[in-house]
Formats: C-alpha cells, structure tokens, sequence
C-alpha cells in the first residue's frame, strides 16, 4: 500500500519531465531569438520534439489527477472509537420491527374467540 508521502512524490515527480522538456524549448528558443530564428538555425524540429514530448508527458499527470479526484469523491468508512468501521448503519433493525409487529399483533388477538380486536374508527359491535 503505498503511504500518503510516497503518492506525493510520485505526483511531484511527474512534473520533471513536462518541466524538463518545456525548459528545453524555452532554451533553445531564447539562445536563437525567437521561434522562427529557431527555425531557421535548423533548431526548429527540435524545438518542436521537446514540445510534443512535453504535451505527452502531461498525460500521467492528467491520469494522477483525474484519480485523485476519483477518490475523494470515493465514500470513506468512518472509524467509530474503539470499534470496527463503520458502514453507515445508523442502528435500524428492520428484521426487530417486523418481529415486534408480529408480536403486538399475536398479543392483541383474542384466543377464546379467534378473532382479533383492531383499534380504529367506526361503528363498534
């Protein structure tokens, strides 16, 4: 697993080489003058190597990004105090309420009679 410091570096380190390869053409392009002197010193494919290369290396860096951002978004567990994660249970039983139901129910039949009194409006008999 990697440890949040190594995750940081990797990051950092993929900037080196879009860092590096636009340095280059920046370079280059100062020592000629500008883009068409370049050009015409015979600097111009390499001026425009480094630049696609730098374009090509933002690529893991996007990637890197784009899964950071995945994982943020990611729901965490929450650790409770002392206990196991927590998995957003927030403490209802629904199994305990059917068995409660079905136990006020059985309670409030009549056994002598079979018949079950039902609170509710109306006409009583």
């Amino acid at each position: 697993m990697d440890t949040p410091l190594k995750s940081l570096a990797r990051f950092i380190g993929s900037f080196l080489p879009v860092i590096y390869c636009f340095y280059l053409a920046y370079y280059f392009i100062d020592q000629s003058g500008s883009l068409k002197d370049a050009e015409n010193n015979g600097l111009g494919p390499t001026v425009w190597g480094l630049a696609i290369l730098g374009v090509l290396s933002c690529i893991p860096l996007i990637v890197k990004l784009v899964l950071i951002f995945i994982e943020l978004r990611r729901p965490r567990l929450r650790v409770t105090a002392g206990g196991p994660p927590d998995d957003g249970d927030d403490g209802f039983d629904a199994d305990a309420v059917v068995a409660r139901y079905m136990a006020e129910r059985t309670a409030q039949s009549d056994p002598g009679a079979g018949t079950t009194s039902r609170p509710g409006f109306g006409r009583k008999n």
